[in-house]
């Protein structure tokens, strides 16, 4: 059996330029689609979520709103988390309102003593 000469040549051609330029392309183009869609799919998981968190926010404010145990300040807090922006993970360093947390309120309470 003879040895084909695409294995023993040491030539470079223009024809296996083009195969690998070919290749190459196809690869990053899968590549790069494959990163698309993890991220459209991080983002829909994140969006759901933030979603679920917002609905069962709302039960509960709406039951303490029935109650009447809501202060004012508590209104406030509940409404701007529930008002505010959702971090797809696709937009990067976008100024959305921040989402208050529990060391905020702490912070806040030790600077009012």
């Amino acid at each position: 059996m003879g040895a084909t000469p695409f294995l023993t040549s040491n030539t470079f051609t223009l024809g296996g330029l083009r195969g690998t330029i070919l290749v190459a392309a196809g690869v990053s183009a899968f590549l790069y689609l494959m990163n698309l869609f993890v991220k459209l799919a991080t983002s829909s998981y994140h969006l759901a979520r933030d979603a679920r968190e917002r609905y069962q926010l709302t039960y509960v404010f709406l039951a303490l709103e029935k109650d009447g145990s809501v202060t004012p300040k508590d209104r406030e807090v509940i409404l701007t988390a529930l008002f505010s922006r959702a971090d797809t993970g696709l937009l990067k360093n976008d100024s959305s309102p921040s989402m208050p947390t529990p060391w905020s309120a702490i912070i806040q309470g030790i600077k009012e003593k």
